[in-house]
């Protein structure tokens, strides 16, 4: 096998590698929307099947402090 031959099986290794990692990847991404403004994908997770996105989980935070004064 001449050296032509084996970079072009690494090379098609490699890309089969980097297509699988990005369904991997686009799989473990958080694709529900938040349950509160339903606008952005929820990353922080209420219970099993709902979630939060960050901005509001902040704007819900600030607006407990305020009531706590």
């Amino acid at each position: 096998m001449n050296e032509e031959c084996i970079r072009e099986i690494v090379q098609e290794e490699l890309q089969r590698m980097k297509e699988e990692a990005a369904d991997i990847t686009a799989a473990l991404e958080p694709t529900e929307l938040c349950v509160v403004c339903r606008k952005n994908v929820g990353t922080l997770y209420l219970e099993a099947d709902k979630s939060i996105c960050e901005d509001c989980a902040q704007y819900m935070s600030e607006i407990g402090n305020e009531l706590s004064l």
